[in-house]
């Protein structure tokens, strides 16, 4: 490793690459990905979301070279540390090939949940990045998306996080999860759009 143009001592070499992944998996993977909701697939570990897509003969070229560089790597696509599992990320995945649908319902859910926000939480951001988890996990317990949300809003570090909680905000947020399960108006629009050529089947 060079820096400033000469060899590094080595203790600092070890030292560097002992400390860098976990500040970046802290600042990029622990909190901007959970800020940036454009696609919620693309942020995940490893992930990219400023490469948006590839093509057909992109995506071969990439695994023949795979193949001939590493022969005996793993194929995965979850680890221990993966956000969403490959099957809910493949559903948000596919909102990206519908994209005047998905903003015309997204419109629509935003103006029919507005009435279930609690002193202005969830925010738009918030909502939005529900919205995706949602398709891609629905049907999930309200129990369970309570949680996860609790943790996407601490990582993300807007309203509340880990060390100064918000427990207010938080609880708000859980409240209009909840009430999402008995708004009609939104699952008569939420269900049919996932479960029809939406993010579903």
């Amino acid at each position: 490793m060079l820096l400033l143009d000469r060899p590094a001592p080595a203790e600092f070499v070890t030292r560097f690459q002992q400390t860098t992944p976990p500040v970046v998996a802290k600042g990029v993977e622990d909190t901007a990905f959970y800020r940036y909701a454009r696609l919620v697939a693309l942020c995940d570990v490893g992930g990219d979301p400023g490469r948006f897509g590839i093509s057909v003969a992109d995506f071969h070229a990439g695994n023949a070279e795979r193949a001939e560089r590493f022969p005996l790597a793993m194929l995965t696509t979850n680890t221990h540390d993966t956000k969403r599992s490959a099957d809910v990320r493949a559903r948000i995945a596919a909102l990206s090939t519908m994209r005047a649908r998905w903003e015309e319902h997204v419109r629509r859910w935003l103006e029919l949940t507005e009435p279930l926000r609690q002193d202005s939480a969830p925010d738009d951001l918030e909502r939005y990045f529900l919205f995706q988890t949602l398709l891609g996990a629905w049907p999930i317990e309200p129990a369970r998306i309570e949680e996860y949300m609790e943790k996407a809003l601490r990582e993300a570090k807007r309203n509340t996080n880990w060390v100064d909680q918000n427990p207010g905000w938080e609880q708000s947020v859980k409240g209009f999860c909840r009430a999402l399960y008995s708004h009609r108006s939104f699952l008569d629009d939420f269900e049919p759009f996932r479960g029809r050529g939406g993010a579903g089947r």
